[in-house]
């Protein structure tokens, strides 16, 4: 049961940042300024300090719940024509912001990749399911299937731009809320993910949580030169629920249904806490694709 609820107004700021799902699905149509709100939970278990964050991903308006898309990146550090593709995925984050969810595949070592640490099981599994007869560098975006002329699962990064913008488009059919709190001592992330309908959803859903972490430096082949001290961004580290991730449900949601997940996990030594997000992102079961996914750091 919810027995604290702490609001805090910022009449200057386009944002809100939500410790708990109940309060928006309630709340919501009365926001015209943004607000920061932060739920206490009498059930949940005791963290000790030192603590790092305890806020929430932020949502840009806080009055229109807007869709996300997620871009999965298919790269290799021996991969000549790769950096155009990071240049065109750096150029698209700026331009569309937190709506714009992505991250780096890193193709397994056959395939254009020279250190092993870049290398993780899901990104493997990622790789092996959809990617191995297909050069790089690629993408996917929301793992969805398009037709003619894209015709298949992996779009080519030439035309990430428009497939990503004509996706942004689409009405949400649900919201996503991210909290991390990151216990520095013992290097254990605890993670929650809210999710909240704003449509009626009849297909079965399933959750996915990953760990990436960004600015790693290596060595990469840029066309016909290696670069020795490139910065790989937003490489998948891992998942938090494994690769597929964890069934939502098996039957049809309600509109202003609430779900809450939590996940917990400790990183791994040389994984950089301060550059450490995690990323969650609901898919439909039947065919893989992406409805809507969330991204947020584990520390400010």
């Amino acid at each position: 049961m919810l027995n604290k609820l702490i609001i805090i107004c910022y009449y200057s700021q386009k944002q809100f940042l939500v410790k708990g799902a109940h309060a928006f699905a309630l709340l919501r149509p009365l926001f015209t300024i943004s607000c920061s709100l932060l739920l206490v939970l009498s059930s949940c278990n005791k963290v000790e300090p030192p603590f790092v964050n305890k806020t929430a991903s932020s949502i840009t308006d806080s009055t229109t719940f807007q869709r996300t898309v997620l871009l999965e990146e298919i790269t290799g550090d021996q991969c000549k024509n790769c950096p155009s593709a990071h240049a065109k995925l750096e150029y698209l984050q700026k331009l569309y912001g937190s709506r714009l969810v992505s991250y780096a595949v890193i193709a397994p070592k056959s395939s254009g990749v020279s250190d092993d640490s870049l290398l993780s099981s899901t990104s493997n599994d990622i790789y092996n399911k959809w990617i191995s007869l297909t050069g790089l560098p690629t993408g996917m975006i929301n793992r969805k299937s398009f037709p003619p002329p894209i015709s298949g699962i992996t779009v080519s990064y030439d035309d990430w731009q428009q497939t990503v913008r004509s996706i942004l488009q689409i009405p949400p059919q649900l919201n996503i809320i991210l909290i991390n709190n990151y216990n520095i001592t013992s290097r254990n992330l605890n993670t929650s993910v809210y999710i909240l309908t704003v449509d009626t959803i009849s297909v079965p859903l399933m959750l996915s949580v990953y760990i990436i972490e960004d600015s790693l430096r290596n060595s990469q082949t840029d066309d016909s030169t290696t670069v020795s001290n490139y910065i790989e961004r937003n490489v998948l580290r891992g998942s938090m629920n494994g690769t597929w991730g964890d069934a939502l449900q098996n039957k049809a949601l309600p509109k202003n249904q609430y779900i809450n997940k939590n996940y917990q996990c400790p990183l791994k030594r040389f994984w950089n806490y301060k550059q450490v997000y995690t990323v969650a992102f609901v898919y439909n079961e039947n065919n893989y694709e992406v409805i809507q996914s969330q991204k947020a750091k584990i520390t400010p």
